[in-house]
């Protein structure tokens, strides 16, 4: 989940720049780091700080009448800032260090000095860039130093640069084994990685746009969770058969051992999806912000589902799952607007942080009773959430948060029979209204005599094959139903 580690991120470097903000000197609106042994500036931001405006770094700036050349933007120097324009030293910048301009608005174009050598890891992460033009100075990038920029348009390099290229309009080091940067908005829809390269960049392809189809030959051996987040076109990823550490089917990218799926395309319009292969994972952020789906079938023998690995898939409505998983990890269901309940699979012994964080139509969840503990806020920012049936007669351990944000008093909490008394008696527990599980007690009960598919479920979260034996109470599609034979 993008959002989530650039949170992280800048909760740390706010930290380091915490310690810097008892150092830092203003001048002229702008905040430096001031090395009296060199004589050099570096420009920082400290805690809680924001530049705004028109931001002017000259080449040198004086302090009690020493001067000081500007060699360096620090990490995170205009990190999460609302620029309009910056003009930064023109003869002395040297670096420009890791996240100087991550999540900075406003700002549309900007020209590198070419006294620059550095750029570092994810520099011009910024919202609003269309524009960059990268001088012949440079012999060194961070990864991700020029890339997931949404509105980015072009990247130009200026003649003479003997370590990097622009090929087809994209960024690669001059030997083009290392892709840096697709442009967001580079018109083209299909595009084949040159068979000399060996590395992308780990958001290489972010926002990309136009692109429809990408083509990764056998060289390349890595491919990172979140490369092509927000891709909101590509509907394939087609790997080289002769590619040993990757493949493909339908578009859809696995490891080569069809262990783990890894990469559904954000742009595939399929409705309805059950991987090709009998997989055991589903990777980190596999199928984030695939918006088509609205529905996922999840084979038997899938044990673990990886974090964000369906986020923001905002038209899903259902979910099957075996009784194989026995993990999902944080956020896998995040921003699932359109989910409105989930029965979660019988092995499980966690509901784990921010689940089903911001899964607004979320009305009803079923705990089973192997579950013996609920993480951080698993349940945040879901309005809807009405019912909550948790199988386990002994009440799971909670975060201190767990139920934030949750009116509890207004949701019917169901358990066995025998442990009502148990949850009334349990801190945080005993606030939701709870209810025996009970076929003249389920909430929404429909009467059901014949169901067409086979999304059956006991109460205990157990998966039926075809039509109950029995009549009783189960759940289908999400609800209880009686079923009367």
């Amino acid at each position: 989940m993008r959002t989530n580690v650039l949170c992280i991120v800048a909760a740390l470097l706010l930290m380091v720049q915490g310690a810097w903000a008892q150092d830092a000197t203003l001048i002229d609106g702008v905040y430096y780091v001031l090395n009296n042994e060199e004589k050099t500036a570096e420009v920082v931001r400290p805690s809680g700080f924001r530049y705004q405006g028109d931001i002017v770094v000259p080449d040198t700036v004086k302090q009690d009448g020493t001067s000081y050349a500007v060699t360096s933007l620090g990490e995170g120097a205009f990190m999460q800032s609302k620029l309009t324009s910056v003009q930064l030293p023109k003869q002395t910048l040297r670096v420009i260090g890791p996240y100087a301009f991550l999540e900075c608005s406003g700002l549309t174009e900007i020209d590198v000095p070419e006294t620059v050598t550095t750029i570092g890891e994810s520099a011009f992460e910024a919202y609003h860039l269309k524009r960059i033009s990268i001088p012949a100075s440079v012999t060194e990038m961070g990864d991700n130093a020029v890339g997931a920029c949404p509105e980015l348009e072009s990247v130009t390099l200026v003649e003479g640069n003997t370590h990097f290229g622009i090929f087809d309009g994209v960024l690669m080091d001059k030997a083009q084994t290392r892709l840096i940067c697709y442009p967001a908005k580079l018109a083209g829809k299909a595009y084949t990685v040159p068979t000399t390269v060996t590395s992308i960049d780990k958001e290489a392809f972010r926002y990309v746009a136009n692109l429809t189809s990408v083509t990764i030959p056998a060289s390349v051996t890595k491919l990172v969770y979140g490369m092509f987040y927000k891709a909101s076109s590509l509907t394939e990823i087609n790997i080289d058969p002769a590619n040993t550490t990757y493949c493909s089917a339908d578009g859809v990218v696995y490891s080569a051992d069809k262990d783990t799926l890894l990469i559904y395309p954000a742009g595939k319009t399929t409705k309805f999806y059950t991987p090709d292969f009998p997989v055991t994972t589903i990777g980190s952020s596999a199928f984030s912000y695939a918006s088509h789906l609205l529905t996922i079938a999840i084979p038997e023998g899938v044990a673990t589902i990886r974090q964000s690995a369906f986020y923001s898939c905002t038209s899903l409505r259902e979910v099957s799952f075996p009784e194989s998983i026995t993990t999902i990890e944080l956020a896998a269901f995040g921003q699932c607007e359109s989910l409105e309940s989930i029965v979660l699979p019988p092995n499980i012994t966690e509901v784990t942080t921010t689940l089903f964080f911001q899964c607004k139509s979320l009305r009803s969840v079923t705990i089973p009773a192997s579950v013996t503990n609920i993480g951080l806020t698993p349940f945040v920012k879901c309005p809807s959430l009405t019912e909550i049936t948790c199988l386990a007669t002994t009440p799971p351990t909670l975060h201190m948060m767990a139920f934030l944000q949750l009116a509890q008093a207004d949701i019917t909490l169901y358990v066995p029979e025998e442990a009502v008394e148990t949850y009334k008696a349990t801190p945080v527990w005993k606030d939701f209204n709870v209810q025996a599980i009970a076929g003249a007690g389920v909430k929404e009960v429909r009467e059901v005599t014949e169901v067409k598919d086979n999304s059956r479920y006991t109460l205990d979260g157990r998966r039926l094959d075809g039509k109950p034996a029995q009549r009783g109470v189960y759940i289908h599609g999400g609800r209880k139903v009686v079923i009367n034979n």
